[in-house]
């Protein structure tokens, strides 16, 4: 009886072991399957994530040497094919059986999945896009590559420039029909007067981020491109006016040279009326010859002293014309030293006013520093367009005929299956 208690206790605990052995085993073999699995994702995560990076890696290196812009050339149907290509080969399967003991780094390539389908999206990514297009122009701006730029000695130094003499200089004009239809600006709409009734007014923060975003463009802006009297000769750059270009829009540096007289024209005609009418020793001089001219004439003198501070500020305005082409400095707002026309000759002259005359008081803006200020005034969407179209006409003019911007991006998404498992990712510089 004895005998036969023993044999039966010892049958249970053999049952219960081999149950208990078995729910052992079970479980461990979930948890490898799962740790598995974990790292089979994981694993396909990684090379997913490289072969998105490896896309990035494939930028232009002329766009960011001369522009200092990042962004690829390409196309989706390319990118998919070019990330499953990189993604399979991490992922394909090596021959040889499944071992237990096989050094992890060797048993995460046998992974049973592949790549399955990839599906790419370009959209939102364009260089061409106003706000990705600013957005690499702010990120080269404060980089190391634009801090080299703005240390160069490229060129003569503003207020000394020297004279410039439009006989030595170059002036281009883009005929070439096709090339002109196919500029980013060409696609920018017609002026058109806004909507006054769907006015959104910008709160105090929004304004200073947009002025930030501004002065960094224009920065770039005069630091990149080349302007009227700016010393510089570069080869590479199809229009020598280039900023003159980005603020007109011509096709012939001419046309953009008399676009930007006009303005700084009318900027320093306004100044010089304020400057005037502000000055009483000027305006003493204006009604001591105004008075006697009434008179003769027998006409209000208010009227014959409109005459005289409009022909002083002509003469007036024409000299600083002349003064910043040529390399000098104009204040903003004059005092009467940085008048050069003060002993009234330049009324008289106004006409036949030949050279240019240098006031006591030589400081104020360069011809850089004015065109800094019409750059500010621009049209955001205007101003980026117009320094796309320079990028596209210098580079396809020195570095690829077929180089057109609208094929470049700065980032992509895509959503792969690897037989398991969907990714998503967003891929930007």
């Amino acid at each position: 009886m004895i005998k036969r208690l023993i044999q039966n206790k010892t049958g249970n605990v053999t049952v219960f072991l081999v149950v208990a052995f078995a729910s052992i085993l079970l479980i461990a073999s979930v948890l490898f399957a799962a740790a598995r699995a974990v790292a089979e994702k994981s694993t396909a995560d990684a090379a997913f994530e490289i072969a998105g990076r490896a896309i990035l890696s494939e930028y232009d290196t002329r766009l960011l040497e001369e522009y200092g812009l990042l962004a690829f050339h390409g196309d989706e149907e390319r990118i998919e094919n070019d990330i499953a290509f990189y993604a399979n080969a991490t992922l394909k399967k090596e021959k040889g059986r499944y071992l237990l003991f096989t050094p992890l780094e060797k048993r995460l390539r046998l992974i049973d999945g592949e790549t399955g389908t990839v599906q790419v999206s370009l959209k939102e990514f364009s260089l061409l896009d106003a706000d990705e297009f600013e957005a690499q122009i702010k990120k080269a701006a404060v980089s190391a590559w634009m801090k080299d730029r703005f240390s160069e000695d490229s060129g003569a130094k503003d207020g000394e420039q020297g004279d410039a003499n439009p006989e030595d200089m170059t002036f281009r004009t883009l005929r070439n029909d096709g090339v002109k239809k196919s500029l980013p600006s060409a696609s920018l709409p017609s002026f058109t007067f806004p909507d006054l009734t769907e006015l959104n007014i910008p709160s105090a923060s929004d304004l200073a981020n947009r002025a930030s975003a501004t002065v960094l463009t224009d920065e770039y802006i005069l630091s990149v491109f080349e302007y009227y009297n700016d010393g510089k000769k570069n080869d590479t750059h199809f229009f020598n006016n280039e900023i003159e270009y980005i603020l007109q829009g011509k096709s012939s540096d001419v046309e953009n040279m008399k676009g930007i007289v006009f303005k700084l024209t009318a900027f320093r005609t306004i100044m010089n009326h304020i400057a005037i009418l502000q000055d009483s020793k000027k305006m003493e001089k204006v009604r001591m010859i105004a008075m006697p001219i009434a008179l003769a004439l027998e006409v209000p003198p208010v009227s014959v002293e409109a005459i005289i501070i409009e022909a002083w500020v002509t003469a007036e305005t024409g000299n600083d014309i002349d003064l910043l082409t040529n390399g000098k400095r104009v204040a903003i707002y004059k005092t009467a030293d940085q008048w050069a026309t003060s002993d009234l000759q330049g009324i008289l002259d106004s006409v036949s006013f030949s050279g240019y005359a240098e006031p006591k008081d030589t400081g104020g803006l360069t011809y850089k520093e004015h065109l800094r200020i019409l750059l500010f005034l621009e049209n955001r969407e205007t101003k980026l367009a117009r320094i796309q179209d320079l990028i596209q006409i210098n580079l396809k003019g020195t570095y690829d005929e077929s180089f057109w911007l609208r094929s470049y991006y700065t980032g992509f998404r895509f959503t792969a299956e690897d037989g398991h498992h969907v990714y998503t990712y967003t891929q930007t510089y």
